[in-house]
């Protein structure tokens, strides 16, 4: 059992597992113990004050129970102790340390005089009454205080016993008190003071380890809410990362299925160009190849034999229109269509234009369509910088669209110069485009899903094919939708009337393909 005591008293140096950190932690723990002191002092001078002023009192009213220097020596006492403890009681309540970083040299140099006071005192006391059967008590309440109380270092309480029985010793010579006297009072005295030491090292070493083990769990805890912080934020990055991954998964889900019904309607209109094109192109086809036949026949009139080849003449056109329709449509694909720029008057090309379809809407309609022209500049001042040959394409296209799909009524077209930019127009009073198709009129084959395509024929690629051209000069072009009866057809390019040095185009871009379809139009 004893063996047991003695281990606990001592494991705080013998547990290897707290050897280690004891240095690290016996500044830290010796300042927190001084605090800790400090705080239980406070509430023990409640008791202490009164005591004291009553053992003050009970020095004048006890006087017969000592000799006359035995009550000099208890006032002595009596005084000195009430001192330090008012002394205490202003530091403890004026200048009490509450965190390690208020403790100053000073408050540990009270600390231990106090301590050292209150056992000389109880010592002091002892001695005197112990020649009345009195002193053991008293000095055994100050020495256990002294062991519970306050929480000190063995070497550091050994010291302070050592001294305080030094004055019990000459306190009790100096009262000329036989030790012989009083031998069988104290013979148990130092059994009693090692019980009190034995006290003192398991409070301190329970105090001590506790301490380690508390500044151990604080550091694991703030250890442990680090990893947890830097694992919450590596948890929330990888959410976050998580969240993008599957908003863009999402929105690439939503872009395939919007790819893929473009994608499925591309295929459809395809199919129904297609379909288209194998009509287009028989029909024409099918009059060359028939006509031809029939001008292998030598009894064929004079007269006839002409109007055949007219009609293989014409259907030779066409199918070279449509052929080039397609190259066109595959070069705007490619980005390789080619524009050669020069300087030209523009009010020139639209007179040539206003006869050329004067006489093709006689051929088409006859006099059921009136065709007018505007002109947005005075001749002379009309002089411009683009490709003449592309601007006429665009018109051809807008224009031969207006006389297809209008039965009769008027058609005008022609220009107006907006800030920077020559905007042209061309407006009839034909059939008109439905609202759902206004969004879709500019893309290529739109016609081919058109009920009405057999009754007016042509490719559909007419008004996409003049979107690639306005956009390669510059420009846009655009669906009037507030115009009506008819349709409205507004395209602008910049209004250049110097050649720009960034513009400059050497013959190699001047579009061949392009030079035959005007001649195939009979504008050159």
């Amino acid at each position: 059992m004893l063996s047991g005591i003695a281990n606990k008293v001592f494991s705080v140096n013998a547990d290897h597992q707290f050897g280690h950190l004891k240095k690290s932690y016996i500044k830290e723990f010796t300042n927190d113990s001084c605090i800790l002191n400090y705080q239980r002092l406070r509430y023990w001078l409640y008791f202490l004050i009164p005591f004291s002023a009553l053992q003050i009192l009970f020095d004048f009213v006890l006087t017969s129970m000592w000799s006359d220097k035995q009550v000099l020596a208890v006032r002595h006492f009596d005084v000195y102790m009430a001192t330090v403890a008012l002394l205490m009681f202003y530091v403890t309540h004026l200048q009490q340390p509450k965190t390690p970083a208020d403790l100053r040299p000073y408050h540990k140099i009270l600390m231990a005089f106090y301590i050292f006071s209150h056992l000389f005192w109880s010592a002091g006391i002892g001695g005197i009454e112990s020649e009345t059967a009195n002193g053991l008590p008293t000095y055994l309440i100050g020495v256990f205080s002294a062991s519970t109380l306050f929480i000190v270092p063995a070497l550091y309480f050994l010291l302070l016993l050592i001294i305080s029985m030094a004055g019990l010793a000459i306190s009790v010579y100096l009262m000329h008190v036989s030790f012989e006297s009083i031998v069988n009072q104290y013979y148990t005295v130092f059994i009693l003071i090692f019980i009190a030491f034995i006290t003192s090292r398991l409070i301190y070493g329970t105090r001590f380890r506790t301490f380690i083990s508390s500044r151990e769990l604080e550091k694991l805890n703030l250890t442990l809410n680090q990893k947890v912080e830097e694992r919450t934020q590596e948890l929330s990055e990888t959410n976050i990362q998580l969240k993008n991954e599957i908003e863009v998964r999402i929105r690439f889900e939503r872009e395939l299925k919007k790819a893929l019904v473009r994608a499925e309607e591309a295929d459809r209109l395809k199919t129904l160009f297609l379909a288209n094109m194998s009509h287009e192109i028989r029909t024409p086809l099918n009059g060359i190849l028939g006509f031809s036949d029939l001008l292998k026949s030598q009894e064929i009139p004079e007269e006839k034999r002409k109007r055949y080849y007219d009609i293989i003449y014409n259907s030779g056109q066409q199918l070279l229109k449509i052929i080039d329709d397609i190259l066109d449509i595959s070069m705007i694909e490619a980005n390789q269509i080619k524009v050669n720029k020069t300087y030209f008057y523009l009010n020139n090309l639209l007179k040539d234009t206003f006869e050329f379809f004067i006489n093709y809407n006689r051929a088409e309609k006859g006099e059921a369509i009136i065709i007018n022209c505007v002109y947005g500049l005075d001749d002379g001042a009309d002089r411009i910088y683009t490709d003449p040959g592309r601007l006429q394409q665009i018109l051809n296209n807008l224009l031969k669209n207006a006389i297809k799909f209008t039965d009769q009524g008027t058609i005008t077209f022609g220009y107006s110069v907006v800030n920077d930019m020559i905007e042209f127009f061309v407006e009839d009073t034909g059939i008109g485009i439905r609202s759902e198709m206004h969004e879709k009129i500019f893309k290529r084959f739109i016609q081919s899903e058109e009920i009405f395509k057999r009754n007016y024929g042509g490719t559909g690629l007419g008004l996409a094919i003049s979107k690639g051209i306005v956009e390669c000069l510059g420009g846009r072009i655009w669906l009037d939708k507030e115009y009506s009866p008819g349709a409205r057809f507004c395209f602008n390019i910049p209004f250049f009337t110097a050649q720009p040095d960034n513009s400059v185009l050497d013959s190699e871009n001047v579009s061949n393909n392009f030079s035959a379809a005007l001649k195939n139009l009979g504008l050159k």
